[in-house]
């Protein structure tokens, strides 16, 4: 899958957990189509105040985003802005370094 969403320069989605999570971790734009009410509705919304996503409610909406998304210099500046604020791609190795430490402050040890 990473391979295909490296290739990309404008990703068209739900907004589902991963996707969303490898999306912004390798910097891409997502281009969110019908969010289920809910927690996806719920995380578009978050990611569309800071810039990372644009939500459609179809698909003609969706690809208006995408089309002014690839021409619009200006508007590219910002997704890449929102992309990096929300991305964290070392995040997982982040946590597990903070787990470490805090075993190790509480006197355990990792694999016990």
């Amino acid at each position: 899958m990473e391979d295909y969403l490296r290739a990309c320069d404008v990703l068209i989605s739900n907004p589902g957990g991963l996707t969303a999570s490898e999306s912004l971790a390798l910097g891409k734009p997502m281009v969110v189509l019908r969010p289920v009410p809910g927690m996806e509705a719920h995380q578009t919304a978050r990611l569309e105040q800071t810039g990372a996503v644009f939500a459609a409610l179809d698909p003609d909406g969706a690809a208006d985003r995408v089309v002014d998304s690839l021409q619009d210099q200006a508007l590219r500046v910002r997704i890449g802005q929102g992309v990096r604020q929300n991305g964290h791609p070392d995040s997982a190795r982040q946590v597990a370094a903070r787990l470490l430490e805090a075993v190790n402050r509480a006197g355990g040890s990792p694999g016990a």
